[in-house]
């Protein structure tokens, strides 16, 4: 199991004499046990699509709070190295807390709007929601697709956006489909010929919260916390 910052690490390093006689400071150790393990039950047992994400906050910060209040009854003769342990668990639940709430999502949005996604941010993305990813990625790859053409549509692109013989059909209004269909019928593949029409209406509907920004914080909130497991 990665890093320090979990259960089974943690009961197999603690100091075993501390609270070994005194049960209020047992209590307290208890108390650091049970955070980590309600953390490695919330995360590190299940799959992304399967984390809570509204509970995060307080379900890592109480990593942070248990052991901040276990921290004062260790010895520093005694439980040097366990001291070590509670303030690297303060200092990375606290830091993993900061950054899930500050996560906006801005980043990879941003990415994605501009078609500049690396190879390796579209699996991260992918392996955080797969559900998601899936039905935004004819948007991605059509957004991509105008890029590289400067804007101008193609037969190939028609044949795999509207025909959806790629199985990504593009989502955009009935006229718009229209025009690209007038577009494919008379060879004329120019961006007034509904392209830029069809690329505005899916750059529209990305920007809505719901639908694009909402989930892409709740993407950017399980990648800090992918990497709190490996603390």
């Amino acid at each position: 199991m990665a890093g320090k910052m979990n259960k089974t690490w943690w009961l197999a390093n603690k100091a075993k004499t501390l609270g070994a006689v005194d049960k209020a400071v047992a209590a307290k150790v208890d108390k650091v046990t049970s955070a980590l393990d309600a953390c490695d039950a919330a995360f590190r047992r299940k799959k992304p699509a399967e984390w809570f994400m509204p509970n995060a906050e307080k379900i890592i910060g109480d990593i942070a709070l248990a052991a901040k209040a276990l921290k004062p009854s260790a010895n520093t003769v005694l439980h040097g190295a366990t001291i070590e342990t509670l303030d690297y668990y303060v200092r990375s639940a606290d830091g993993l807390v900061k950054n899930i709430k500050e996560a906006t999502g801005k980043y990879w949005a941003d990415q994605f709007l501009k078609s500049i996604l690396s190879q390796a941010d579209q699996l991260e993305i992918k392996s955080l929601d797969a559900i998601f990813w899936a039905t935004k990625l004819e948007n991605y790859e059509f957004l991509a697709a105008m890029k590289a053409s400067s804007n101008h549509g193609s037969a190939a692109m028609y044949t795999k956006f509207v025909l959806g013989q790629g199985s990504e059909i593009i989502n955009v209004n009935p006229s718009i489909l229209a025009k690209l269909k007038v577009s494919h019928t008379t060879h004329n593949y120019n961006p007034d010929q509904g392209w830029l029409l069809a690329k505005t209406e899916i750059l529209g509907m990305l920007g809505q919260t719901s639908s694009f920004a909402a989930p892409m914080k709740v993407i950017q909130q399980k990648h800090f916390i992918k990497q709190g497991l490996e603390l």
